[in-house]
Parts: structure tokens; sequence; C-alpha cells
């Protein structure tokens, strides 16, 4: 009992530095990191696209596999995803829906799914109402909502919406939104 004491008292007085275990380390340590050290592997489900752009939506779920496949995760990519979900009937409209989450999941062996839902899709030019330029060119603005939902427990770990502007196509605006949620997640290097 003394010694717990002892040990207690030198932690607070921060004279004592225990080391963590090693998963703690791996992810969820930075700041405002979730935390998904029980995460081995990680499906990247075909993102849905509420705006009706279908090749915006499958490259958005690319990047992100593309750019965590660099990471501590295992990456089940977007087309393996895909054919697993068409030989369940599930659509990507449906992973909205935690069963269907969790039925993929399962089937891919992966331990979260994450998901993506594109709410906005938008390119702009600077142009006044003649068409004259303005002088601010052109910018491209895509939002997204993103889940990671763990399938074991039906959990959800990280939910959030991103928002990407960039100078340029809906592409690279897309692009831009993938690094971020990567970053965010603490799932690439």
């Amino acid at each position: 009992m003394v010694r717990l004491v002892a040990v207690a008292a030198l932690l607070s007085a921060g004279l004592l530095v225990l080391p963590l275990p090693q998963t703690a380390q791996v992810r969820g340590t930075a700041a405002g990191q979730p935390d998904l050290s029980r995460i081995r592997i990680l499906a990247v489900a075909p993102f849905y696209d509420e705006v009706y752009a279908p090749d915006l939506a499958a490259l958005g779920g690319v990047r992100v596999s593309e750019l965590a496949a660099r990471g501590p995760i295992r990456i089940v990519p977007p087309g393996e995803v895909a054919r697993e979900m068409q030989r369940l009937g599930i659509s990507p409209a449906a992973l909205v829906s935690p069963t269907s989450t969790v039925a993929v999941g399962r089937a891919v062996g992966a331990d979260a799914v994450l998901t993506g839902r594109i709410t906005l899709a938008i390119r702009e030019s600077d142009r006044d109402r003649d068409e004259q330029p303005l002088g601010g060119g052109i910018y491209s603005r895509v939002d997204a909502s993103i889940r990671v939902l763990e399938v074991p427990t039906r959990l959800t770990l990280f939910h959030e919406t991103f928002i990407c502007t960039a100078p340029a196509s809906l592409e690279v605006a897309m692009d831009c939104l993938a690094r971020d949620v990567v970053r965010r997640l603490g799932l690439g290097r």
C-alpha cells in the first residue's frame, strides 16, 4: 500500500513517467484525434453521393484509401468493399444504417468501416451577370460527412463534416478533403 501511494505521489508530481502500451502510442495520441487504437483493419466504403457527382464520390473513397494505406492500419479499399456490398445487396446510401455498415464490415473482415457522404459539390467562377471576370478565377468546394463505425461494438468512433475549397477543379477539392480526413484520423504517415 505504501508503494502505491509513493508511486501515485511521484506520478502526480511529474517525477515518474510510465511508458504507455505500444498500441496507445500508435494512434489517437495527437490532440483532437479519435482513438482508433483497437482498429487493425479499416474498410473504406465507396462514398455516397447526395448531389449527383458520382465520379467525385468514387474518387473520395479511393483517395482516402490510397492515402491511408501508407499508415499503420490495414485498409480494405473501396473496390473490394463495393463488391461485397453488391453481393449483400447493400447500396452506399444504405450505409447510413449501422446494421448495414456492420454487415459490410463483417463481410470484409474489418474492425471498422469508414463511410462518406458527399453533401455539397460546387464549382463557381468569379463572373458578374454579364459573364465578365471579376478577377477571382474559378474555385471548387466539396463538403462530406465522414463516419467511422466500429464493427464489433457498433459504436461510432468518429463523425465529422469536412469542407474543402480549392482554386481549381472539384477533383482537386476532393483530394484536399481526402488528405484532411486521413490527417484528422491519424491514418497516414
